[in-house]
């Protein structure tokens, strides 16, 4: 095996083995809130959604719905709620809503060309905006009372999988594919929703729980 065809070899593994950057939230310090103080009186909670049949926003549904058991000021949550069957066995109501809009980052393009030289898609990864927006109506069963709430969160978050880093064997070439590809790392990669989601809901539900108890405290 002459040196060049041993240098592409050995490129190639180093690529294989450098090729990923796991999902990392860049903003989350920016997002946390003041958690509510406990209530005086647990609440028994019925969550519903339009959107059950929706797999992405579900999820969102779902992880609200979890972080609400696992909270000291609530006694019960029934998810999904329905009117016909739960109206007597609830204190409180929550209709939820979650609308997303994911997007690339245009500086995705210069982590792809010329950062592949310095491997920089595994390094720092390419960079992803979500915007989620949680609209909620709390109805209060025995006050008679409603709340209404918008919740907008922009996150900004950076992955790297083989899937695009791929294109970093411009190593081995003039570099062409980098530059030509770098246009298309600007756009959203689909493939990493479920990681996302999977990765911010803990910290979404709570900042949800939050709105939803200061909601009651006040009421």
């Amino acid at each position: 095996m002459n040196f060049k065809k041993s240098l592409a070899l050995a490129s190639i593994c180093l690529l294989i083995l450098n090729c990923s950057h796991s999902l990392r939230i860049t903003n989350g310090e920016e997002l946390n809130v003041s958690s509510s103080f406990p209530l005086q009186n647990q609440l028994r909670i019925g969550l519903s959604s339009p959107q059950m049949d929706d797999y992405a926003t579900k999820k969102y549904i779902e992880s609200v719905a979890d972080a609400l058991s696992r909270n000291s000021s609530v006694s019960r949550v029934i998810y999904p709620y329905k009117a016909s069957l739960h109206a007597n066995q609830v204190d409180v109501v929550i209709d939820l809503s979650v609308t997303t809009k994911y997007d690339g980052k245009w500086s995705n393009f210069f982590i792809n060309w010329p950062g592949f030289l310095i491997w920089a898609p595994a390094v720092w990864g390419y960079g992803y905006k979500a915007e989620i927006e949680t609209k909620g109506n709390i109805s209060f069963t025995k006050k008679k009372s409603n709340d209404t709430f918008s919740l907008p969160l922009v996150v900004h978050f950076r992955q790297a999988e083989i899937d695009r880093t791929w294109t970093e064997i411009s190593w081995l070439e003039a570099s062409i594919i980098a530059f030509v590809g770098g246009f298309y790392m600007t756009t959203y990669d689909d493939d990493i929703t479920p990681e996302f989601i999977s990765k911010f809901t803990p910290q979404y539900s709570q900042i949800v729980v939050n709105r939803i108890l200061k909601a009651a405290e006040s009421n």
